[in-house]
């Protein structure tokens, strides 16, 4: 699979991850567990596969993962370690596969960084390079008081957040249907996730790393969750 050269600059500039490398966290681990069935010996696509971390999960499940991404610096961390058998430099706006190629597609925490009313145009070409019956696995921002407050992108970058339906419609425009949507992360994640950033950005230095807060974090990632008490949407569906 030949990799592309064309490079083209992101709105988000490169940050290092806190201890130089970035591991799976529960959100990866939330996919595993409720996309195995459909990822199992299956060709599969992660669009924005940043450092890699998601794909690390992947190598012994699927038949073969590859791992499309824009920026080139996190991108070569990624082949530096390993963490796919292939990876392509590259949008998902206009990516180099051909038709009805995948069999699965991962597009998680990328839609809300996507040029504003593009993701119509990203998700009509994943539907392009899926098999018919192809799966697609979708994340993105919850639009609700809790997620919308507790990130300050929102404010100030005009950071997105999508409801369900908003996804679902753009998911039935574009020859998806919507067989399953969860609700994951809580208020614990999100302030954590704000001290994240208030660290990364403000402070610039690592997070420090408690683990029962990592603990209660991951366990409330897991719990079952409605559309007021989460920060996150996940939708699985499948090209018609």
């Amino acid at each position: 699979m030949k990799q592309s050269r064309q490079h083209v600059s992101h709105h988000m500039a490169y940050k290092p991850s806190v201890d130089g490398k970035l591991e799976a966290g529960p959100r990866h681990y939330f996919i595993v567990e409720k996309f195995s069935p459909f990822l199992k010996g299956k060709r599969h696509l992660d669009i924005g596969c940043w450092e890699g971390a998601f794909l690390s999960l992947c190598n012994n499940l699927t038949k073969f993962s590859v791992g499309l991404e824009l920026e080139i610096i996190p991108l070569k961390l990624a082949i530096l370690k390993k963490r796919a058998r292939f990876f392509v430099n590259g949008s998902v706006l206009s990516s180099p596969f051909r038709n009805n190629f995948f069999e699965a597609v991962t597009f998680s925490e990328v839609v809300e960084h996507l040029p504003s009313r593009k993701e119509i145009y990203a998700l009509q070409e994943l539907n392009r390079i899926l098999v018919s019956g192809g799966y697609l696995w979708v994340t993105a921002p919850n639009s609700n008081p809790l997620g919308i407050l507790l990130d300050p992108a929102y404010f100030l970058r005009g950071h997105r957040h999508y409801t369900r339906r908003t996804l679902k419609k753009l998911l039935y425009r574009t020859g998806f249907k919507t067989i399953k949507i969860y609700y994951t992360g809580g208020p614990v994640g999100a302030l954590r996730e704000l001290g994240a950033n208030f660290y990364k950005h403000i402070l610039k230095r690592p997070f420090p790393i408690y683990p029962w807060l990592e603990r209660l974090r991951n366990k409330e990632y897991f719990d079952n969750r409605s559309y007021f008490n989460s920060y996150q949407i996940q939708i699985l569906a499948q090209k018609k």
